[in-house]
């Protein structure tokens, strides 16, 4: 039965060692031969999956994470930084590749620059997490399969992992990612074909359209309704979110709280997290997006690690969110 499971969330994905820069002092990039000093920093575990992994942790939720690190201090760090956020690592560890990292420049308007380097992420292979995903999905109560096209050798697999989940009678959840140029029509096809698989889809609006060659988020569930009967959520940045779910004939569109922005990454997790933690309470789809809604919101806005109690203050202090039908599906 899901209530006896060990485990709320387990998060398959890229895994970085982040390094960000908070209040960095840029104005239109960092140039070349030339030295820009910060005084700020924070370490932490990223990377879309882990980012998701660590903020469900702070949710209170019983999470496990699957990735690869490198053999060294970069990787021992990762390792050790996850632990103390909360969340049981199952990490392969490969002397041959490099521990990713992420260097993030943020400015105070909340605008960022983003460069990584390493190599653990691009070769993390399917043998070599298959044991730790067979043991683990019968444990879990939703698998979260994050930054799909960042982890192309693994997209292949999702059907395997689907099918694991659905013997265990585990929920699964898809936020496939940017889809940047590198992503080729055969990845964007295979994630089609994925989506009427999937319990749960959680984009962005420019995923969505990018992905199901749509104008418009409303002719872009049209076409998944066709062939899914996943909830649909879809993330618009500071415009909201819209959803639509199978046993309604309808899309909503719902408002984003008005906030003061310090720092926009991790906003989109912040909402995944916000989302499995209240479809775990059991709470209806309206109020698992308001919930979401409220952690994103604060993600972005405060510079404090957020909780649970914070989040349900924070509705508390801020219930003005509106839901309104948008369109027929």
């Amino acid at each position: 039965m899901i209530n006896s499971k060990k485990y709320d969330v387990l998060s398959l994905g890229t895994s970085y060692l982040d390094i960000n820069f908070v209040d960095f002092p840029f104005v239109d990039g960092i140039s070349a031969n030339r030295e820009t000093v910060g005084s700020e920093y924070v370490i932490q575990p990223g990377g879309s999956a882990l980012n998701f992994a660590r903020l469900s942790a702070s949710l209170g939720m019983r999470v496990a994470f699957i990735g690869k690190v490198g053999v060294g201090q970069m990787g021992e760090i990762l390792t050790r930084l996850m632990l103390e956020e909360g969340i049981d690592p199952f990490l392969v560890k490969d002397a041959s590749v490099l521990t990713n990292l992420a260097v993030h420049y943020i400015r105070n308007d909340g605008t960022s620059i983003m460069t990584s380097g390493g190599s653990a992420n691009q070769n993390l292979s399917v043998n070599e997490l298959m044991n730790d995903v067979e043991t683990l999905i019968p444990q879990t109560k939703y698998l979260y399969l994050g930054g799909g096209f960042k982890m192309k050798h693994l997209l292949s697999h999702y059907k395997k992992f689907i099918t694991l989940a659905d013997k265990s009678s585990t929920k699964i959840i898809l936020d496939h990612g940017r889809v940047t140029n590198l992503v080729i029509p055969k990845e964007i096809d295979l994630i089609r074909s994925i989506v009427g698989s999937v319990d749960i889809y959680l984009p962005s609006k420019d995923e969505l359209l990018s992905v199901w060659n749509s104008n418009n988020v409303v002719e872009a569930v049209r076409k998944i309704r066709k062939q899914s009967n996943a909830t649909i959520i879809v993330k618009d940045s500071d415009n909201g979110s819209y959803f639509s779910t199978p046993d309604l004939n309808l899309i909503y569109q719902v408002s984003a709280h008005s906030v003061d922005v310090i720092n926009t990454v991790g906003a989109g997790d912040a909402f995944n997290a916000g989302l499995v933690n209240a479809l775990v309470a059991k709470k209806n789809i309206e109020e698992v997006v308001k919930f979401a809604t409220a952690t994103s919101a604060l993600k972005i806005s405060v510079d404090k690690k957020i909780n649970l109690k914070i989040v349900n203050t924070f509705q508390k202090n801020n219930p003005k969110i509106q839901i309104s039908e948008l369109a027929s599906t």
